[in-house]
């Protein structure tokens, strides 16, 4: 049960009474009275088994039963709640296969209650009745079929006196912390309010005494400069140490460093002076170059990832942007993520209450620290009336926590104000939901102090408004921020009525609290999860298929010019997202990587899927390369990361099957992504995905039939050099002709695992030491059998072993492999006690760059055709060659 005080009258209000007054020359105003309504809450779990216990529910029926949402219950039950009051509301959830309810109050039949409509998980309001008698009454609810009941809301309205708005004002400069402002402007603030409390006291202060003595004290609160987020940066950047930075980049930052500090000791420094100083601290800060050249840090996909302390992280929807010399991300928690979390093996259908903001902070994008709830549920928000669309379902909310969504969010810097502003996907209660929706703007001092309402913005200016659907131009479609070189930032962004329509935005550069004349940049099929990358000068909108928060391949259309807001390319497909479905995800947000040596690009996906049961894991990291034409998405499981440098390479532990889960199509199929069926001549068809897989996943891959059936369900990717281990889940009965999986590399191996055998449930089948040249293998899982027959398989890997260090004492043959000085080496022909190394001995080197190309190296030897990359050029051999580097000529030509 929670009580909500009375909402207090805004100061504008309040002085225009005193102001009026003293105007009309009238030495005090006396008191007169005003409605002020009290609302009382009663959850649907605060419950009695003694009807007639005030303000508790009493339920009676044999179908009642409760989830923390709601309770529900069938034809004939009811529930009774006795109150004080003269009004109430009825909050709860919609089903297609709900019914409606009586209302009674005092046993009088006051109205009719509907709880269906289409399935929502969303607490909304769902009746009101107001013009009771004041005082004690019973209401209670009668069920005409199912329904869902979440939580009854009552209004007491009583006649209070009007006061003036000098307890409030002093209630206000009261509740602020001296340590948050100037000497200076604290000084003349305490002073106003001595003066104010003096006036307060005084039973024969006149109401225009006391309008002044208001007045007096806001403007003084008006006045006061903030340096908290100033001394928070700065006792931050003195960490920074002079000798892990290159001079030239730590001088300016020292002189800003000092700069800040001199600002912070000065009493009297202006807003515009701690302004300066702050966007002049970040800035250094943003340009210090460290001298070390990075480590390269592990990227875990299809896990749950943890932050430094071990605690999960929840952020999904959100972005990462980078303040000074740190990444900031940026997500929601959402409580489907809690309970995906603690069991990942069923599904949790629309469980997206909004609990908080989270704000993460790091260096190297691997490791996170958790730095606060920047926003929650109990974050106080004031919405003017003017900002009402339909009804007072805006200005009526006091908290985050009465929105039914918050989400899709991201953060950016104002110069002007020194704040850091976030914008968000926000949406009331209103049943009508064409006019629910709005851009919510929060602004805090600091990026991981606590943010505050600042604005709404219910229409952007220029979203198309359909005169056959009007009303819809209302709100954001799926959004993400995006801040460019310069520090423009931007609002990327569907249209909400079918994501038929994206839109390029500027956020305005006064204060970041309002989005400017949108820029249509593409029309057509829906789309969602937009989100935007700059690569080569060029702008890219990615999105994903309009599936439901399920996965899909990425779309992508990219600027003709270098102009944000010009004119963009037809959509296409973003290469490597097609076998996986953009390694089962859509599309979230993008993270620009400046390196020293290099810049990568690193899409990050989200994994909702109703949380998220296509997968373990909400947040999963792709990079993505330029190419000579488009760029190219790398669909890999572990990656490492050097944020320094930028560079980047595939993980030890990567698994190279794609869509290895046989989640990616979110629906039953008789084809798989990321597989290609071959039928034998005469089979039936045999290819299906059912539901539960192995240990609780969502999908499995079954090769049988009713009848008769033979045939290969096979993927082909490209894999480096090395000796590997391929495993997988298996399910039969066995009786089957064949069941197996056939692994076959570039040059001819051939490695065969036989699933024929019967399980008790699911098992664990696996072969090591599977020797595979660099190019393209082959996986196909194949089986024949007759009618009734089949074999499941699920959670396919095939890993990379880590190769045996080369010992003097070992004899090799060729094709063996080994470790030596951090590389692999493959020897030629019979050896021992030869060590790695000679460019005419029996090792050669391989390595690869990180998307997988052959690097010259002088031990490895190359035929007339091969193509290698070397100091970033690609060259062709035109003749057998070892130790000829591509720049010295000879075999080498360059490949255009």
């Amino acid at each position: 049960m929670s009580i909500t005080a009375p909402r207090p009258r805004s100061r504008r209000s309040a002085l225009l009474v005193l102001l009026l007054s003293a105007a009309l020359l009238i030495p005090w105003l006396p008191a007169t009275a005003h409605a002020a309504t009290t609302t009382r809450a009663v959850q649907h779990t605060d419950v009695s088994t003694t009807r007639g216990t005030p303000w508790q529910t009493y339920y009676e029926g044999d179908e009642w039963a409760s989830n923390a949402r709601v309770h529900w219950g069938n034809d004939g039950d009811f529930l009774e709640i006795p109150f004080e009051g003269d009004g109430f509301r009825l909050y709860g959830s919609t089903r297609t296969t709900n019914g409606t309810a009586e209302v009674y109050v005092d046993d009088a039949l006051v109205g009719t209650v509907d709880y269906h409509g289409a399935n929502s998980n969303a607490v909304i309001e769902l009746f009101s009745h107001t013009g009771l008698e004041p005082g004690a009454h019973t209401l209670r609810v009668v069920a005409v079929g199912w329904v869902n009941h979440a939580r009854a809301e009552f209004d007491s309205t009583a006649t209070e006196p009007v006061t003036d708005g000098l307890p409030g004002a002093v209630d206000a400069a009261a509740s602020l912390a001296e340590a948050d402002y100037t000497a200076g402007s604290w000084a003349a603030l305490a002073a106003r309010l001595t003066d104010a409390r003096t006036v307060l006291a005084d039973a024969a202060a006149t109401a225009e005494q006391r309008a002044e003595a208001a007045t007096a004290l806001d403007d003084a609160r008006a006045a006061l400069v903030m340096v908290r987020g100033l001394r928070e940066a700065v006792e931050s950047y003195a960490t920074r140490v002079p000798g892990d930075h290159t001079p030239v980049s730590w001088a300016p930052f020292a002189a800003a460093l000092a700069r800040a500090g001199d600002v912070l000791a000065d009493a009297d420094a202006t807003a515009p002076d701690v302004v300066a100083a702050k966007t002049g601290l970040q800035d250094a800060a943003a340009g210090l170059v460290t001298l070390g050249a990075g480590t390269l840090g592990t990227i875990q996909n299809n896990d749950f990832w943890h932050d430094t302390d071990g605690n999960p992280i929840y952020s999904q929807g959100g972005g990462i942007f980078r303040f000074g010399d740190t990444y900031y991300w940026y997500g929601v928690r959402y409580d489907g993520a809690e309970l995906y979390y603690a069991n990942p093996t069923r599904l949790y259908n629309n469980n997206v209450n909004f609990e908080s903001v989270t704000a993460y902070s790091s260096k190297d994008l691997v490791s996170w620290t958790f730095e606060n709830d920047i926003a929650t549920t109990e974050t106080p928000v004031d919405i003017p009336a003017s900002k009402d669309v339909n009804g007072d379902y805006f200005s009526r909310m006091q908290t985050l926590g009465d929105a039914v969504w918050i989400g899709r969010l991201g953060v950016v810097y104002n110069e002007s104000t020194g704040k850091y502003v976030l914008l968000t996907q926000f949406e009331n209660a209103d049943p009508a939901r064409v006019t629910n929706a709005g851009v919510l703007f929060l602004q805090g001092d600091s990026p991981t102090g606590d943010f505050e309402y600042a604005n709404l913005q219910t229409h952007v200016p220029g979203v198309y408004e359909n005169p056959n659907k009007p009303g819809w131009n209302q709100g954001s479609g799926d959004q993400t921020v995006f801040t460019d070189d310069d520090g423009s930032d931007y609002l990327v962004f569907s249209y909400r009525d079918g994501r038929s329509r994206t839109y390029v935005a500027r956020i305005s550069d006064t204060d970041s609290l309002s989005v400017e004349t949108a820029v249509e940049v593409f029309r057509g099929a829906g789309r969602e999860g937009n989100a935007m990358f700059k690569m080569g000068g060029r702008y890219y909108v990615a999105s994903s298929a309009l599936h439901g928060w399920n996965t899909s391949q990425t779309y992508i259309v990219e600027s003709e010019t270098d102009d944000i807001q010009g004119d963009y390319s037809d959509m296409y497909v973003l290469e490597g997202t097609e076998k996986d479905y953009s390694h089962v995800t859509q599309s979230g947000f993008f993270v620009t990587v400046p390196g020293t040596q290099t810049e990568t690009v690193i899409y990050a996906g989200d994994r909702w899927a109703d949380f998220a049961w296509n997968g373990l894991g909400y947040n999963q990291w792709l990079p993505i390369t330029a190419t000579d034409d488009r760029p190219l998405f790398h669909s890999v499981s572990q990656w490492r990361l050097n944020a320094v440098t930028g560079e980047w390479e595939v993980g030890e532990g990567n698994n190279y099957v794609l869509n290895p889960d046989f989640a990616a199509d979110r629906i039953p199929v008789t084809a798989v992504t990321g597989w290609t069926t071959a039928a034998d001549p005469g089979s039936a068809p045999f290819v299906s995905n059912p539901t539960p897989g192995a240990d609780g996943s969502r999908f499995a891959l079954r090769l049988g039939a009713d009848a008769a059936f033979s045939g290969a369900v096979r993927q082909e990717n490209a894999v480096p050099d090395g000796t590997y281990r391929f495993a997988t889940r298996v399910s039969t009965a066995g009786g089957l002709d064949h069941a197996r999986v056939r692994i076959t590399g570039a040059a001819g191996q051939d490695h065969v695992l036989d699933l024929n055998a019967a399980t008790d449930g699911w098992a664990t089948a696996e072969l090591a030491d599977l020797r595979l040249t660099g190019g393209t293998a082959t996986v196909s899982i194949e089986a024949a059998g007759p009618a009734g027959t089949s074999v499941t398989v699920d959670g396919l890997s095939l890993v990379r072993q880590p190769e045996p260090a080369w010992s003097a004492d070992a004899t090799y043959v060729a094709d063996d492999s080994v470790q030596h000085d951090g590389s692999l080496w493959v020897a030629s022909w019979w050896t021992r006690a030869q060590e790695p190394g000679d460019p005419n001995g029996p090792w050669q080197e391989i390595a690869r760059d990180a998307a997988g190309d052959p690097l010259w190296t002088p031990t490895r030897i190359f035929d007339a055709g091969d193509e290698v990359v070397h100091e970033g050029t690609r060259y062709r051999a035109a003749w057998w060659t070892r130790a000829q580097a591509p720049t010295l000529g000879g075999p080498w030509s360059v490949v255009s």
